[in-house]
């Protein structure tokens, strides 16, 4: 009888080197997981490994910097990769790897210069964005940076041999393999395939032969320095990101030439820039990642060399099924290793309870919101007991935080009991269910109750417990939530205003024409699922952007989607002044507009307090009115179930603490208040849970 995910498991030979599977883990946050250390540290090996023992058949580990680019790359380094002490770590990591059946895959972003450019003379008429990088054609400040200096031939000659060095000294420390980063316009070699930023006349520029000359000459010094039997991983976009560019024609043209001398082993295909291949659950259908549609055309044209689509990609049974129809060889991914530490071992086991990826992008914040044991998993035995004395515990709340808490709680093996007052589990996680573009947030939603139902762990939906229901418990942990807060602004007391969480599964219930006040997430969100109900909706924002306060590299996609939107307006640097009526409100627009993008965190916002000075006063009309204030955390409620039992915990959205890696680390200047996220109410459910 044939696994149920035969096609992903069946072993795979490249060259002379077998992969267990079909399935690679791309390069993803495992420096960000350590402190000042100049070498990498347990937290960062053991994540390496783990990707491994978690079903990875290849792990792409960054490795550290060499001399000849060290301060010349955006790609910097801790890791001196002329220290003997640090590179001993690397060489444990690649054991450690090994340890697993999983091959070792070195990332030489670090190796590729970025001080000069394929070439100073661009197409002036069709280059219109920024490229990646501190040293790329923009400062921090916005203001362009001097050009660079076109790579001489003599540098170029320096490159390649350099290039092929780092990879002979990495095979010895026991890395099978090098990945080569060539996307989104961001190195070197990628621009040098581009027909926009590669102008120049000798044969490194012009025809799409020439085009790919630097990389095909760094493919083969590679063959020729590290052997046959060393894999040569290309990172490439299947399309490049701008008016003239690349096209996936020529993508196919570039994998051609280098399949004529059997150079590339593996193509890690990516999207034409980091936010589509960084999916959202608006930016990539359920079952179709972003990617797929490039390893489609790429398996057409039965090149030697495996392809590995890489982005949103999750579902076993998705990608056995892409697999078995021959549409990709292989699949990469980061995101579906970090969200469930056991991913490998439920594929092995033909189980259907793998944790769903929310696409939050907070990975990228080296934490996980599904996934507390991220960062932590190799400390967790000797910060909790792995033997607890079986406790009676009652969790009250059906949220997210409640649920997780509960499950848990259960598999450490005490006895549960959820509380929920409403007739349903799932809390304010229930509004995903009527969005088509938050899959990911219903899906995750439907995970926890599944697992709920299922866990035996005892369940009491509209009820709201008494005191004396919860008398003999030995520990209680309360998640009631948080409600909608009341701006401080006349008229916005009004109860005919309505809250966010309340417009879901009600929109008919909200006249034509409505007014969203608010340009953060939430309010965002809402404007556009009202518009795409149908509803006439502006959307009012205090900053000079909306969704200001998400990070996720698909923030910009979704920010495009509601600028574009037939059904919107939105008005932006704009305070609002009074309601009246619960129709008309009235605002001061800024008469001086930001230039820069429309999405927040990466646009400068100097004035968190967003004050308008000397600005248009408007009135707008309306006939429904959603005011998004943010919530406020019902800490009274729990506190209601104090001194009950012997042990009490406050969790979730009712308990805001500051001990939100993510914030600290992506935006420090939002650090002291967090809170109000899957993230938060996994953490703080995990902490409370394995202390008992």
């Amino acid at each position: 009888m044939r696994h149920k995910y035969s096609n992903i498991l069946n072993p795979i030979k490249i060259r002379n080197i077998v992969l267990k599977n079909h399935l690679l883990a791309t390069k993803c946050i495992s420096q960000e997981l350590q402190g000042p250390e100049d070498f990498p540290a347990e937290g960062t090996i053991a994540f390496a490994e783990n990707l491994a023992k978690n079903g990875a058949a290849a792990v792409v580990c960054t490795i550290g910097s060499f001399p000849e680019t060290r301060g010349k790359t955006m790609f910097m380094s801790n890791f001196n990769m002329d220290d003997d002490k640090v590179i001993r770590y690397f060489a444990q990591m690649a054991d450690r790897i090994h340890a697993h059946n999983s091959v070792a895959i070195g990332a030489l972003s670090t190796a590729i210069p970025q001080d000069v450019s394929i070439s100073e003379k661009r197409h002036p008429e069709l280059i219109k964005k920024t490229l990646m990088g501190p040293l790329g054609d923009f400062g921090p400040d916005g203001r362009p940076n001097p050009p660079k200096p076109e790579i001489s031939k003599e540098r170029i000659d320096e490159f390649v041999k350099d290039f092929a060095r780092d990879c002979a000294w990495i095979k010895t420390l026991g890395f099978d393999g090098v990945n080569v980063y060539m996307c989104y316009e961001g190195s070197l070699l990628a621009h040098s395939l581009s027909p926009v930023l590669n102008q120049r006349v000798d044969e490194y520029g012009g025809s799409i032969e020439n085009r790919a000359r630097l990389a095909t000459e760094i493919f083969r010094e590679i063959r020729k320095s590290c052997g046959e039997d060393f894999l040569i991983e290309c990172q490439i976009s299947g399309e490049e990101d701008m008016p003239g560019g690349y096209t996936l024609e020529d993508f196919l043209s570039y994998c051609e030439i280098w399949d004529r001398e059997n150079l590339v082993d593996i193509y890690e295909i990516r999207a034409k820039n980091g936010e589509l291949h960084h999916t959202s659950a608006l930016s990539s259908p359920e079952h179709y990642p972003t990617t797929l549609k490039y390893a489609e055309a790429f398996k057409k044209r039965n090149f030697k060399a495996l392809c590995a689509p890489s982005g949103g990609f999750q579902s076993p049974t998705d990608i056995d099924g892409f697999i078995k129809d021959g549409r990709t060889d292989m699949v990469a991914m980061a995101r579906a290793f970090i969200c469930d530490s056991e991913y490998g071992r439920k594929i092995i086991e033909g189980r259907d309870d793998i944790v769903p990826c929310l696409r939050c992008d907070k990975c990228h914040g080296a934490v996980c919101s599904v996934n507390p044991l991220i960062g932590k998993a190799h400390l967790v035995d000797r910060m909790y007991d792995n033997n607890p004395v079986c406790k009676t515990v009652a969790v009250i709340g059906g949220g997210p935080a409640g649920m997780r808490a509960a499950l848990i709680a259960k598999k450490r093996g005490h006895k549960v009991t959820l509380y929920e007052k409403s007739q349903s589990l799932g809390g304010q996680l229930r509004h995903a269910d009527f969005v088509e573009w938050k899959w990911s947030l219903k899906n995750y939603k439907d995970y926890l109750i599944s697992e709920i139902n299922k866990s035996g762990i005892e369940i009491k939906v509209g009820c709201v417990p008494k005191e004396d229901d919860l008398k003999g418990f030995d520990v209680i942990i309360a998640a009631c939530g948080a409600i909608p807060k009341k701006a401080k602004i006349e008229g916005a007391d009004d109860e005919r205003i309505w809250a966010p969480i309340d417009c879901y599964g009600r929109e008919k219930e909200l006249g034509e024409n409505v007014i969203v006040i608010g340009g953060a997430s939430t309010g965002s969100e809402t404007a556009a699922y009202l518009a795409d109900c149908g509803h006439k909706v502006t959307l009012i924002s205090r900053k000079p952007n909306i969704d200001y306060d998400n990070v996720a590299h698909g923030a910009a996609v979704f920010t495009e989607y509601v600028m574009n939107h037939k059904n919107m307006t939105v008005i932006t640097s704009a305070n609002t002044l009074k309601i009246e009526d619960a129709k008309k409100v009235t605002i001061e627009i800024s008469k001086e507009k930001p230039e820069g993008p429309m999405h927040g965190p990466f646009m400068p916002d100097k004035d968190d307090k967003a004050e308008i000075k000397n600005g248009e006063i408007k009135t707008l009309q309306a006939d429904s009115i959603v005011f998004s204030a943010g919530v406020m955390p019902m800490t009274k409620e729990c506190f209601k179930y104090a001194n009950i039992a012997p042990e009490f915990y406050v969790i979730g959205d009712s308990n805001v603490q500051t001990n939100d890696m993510w914030r600290r680390f992506m935006l420090p200047d939002k650090a002291p208040k967090v809170g109000g996220d899957v993230l938060h109410a996994t953490a703080t459910a995990y902490a409370a849970a394995m202390n008992i």
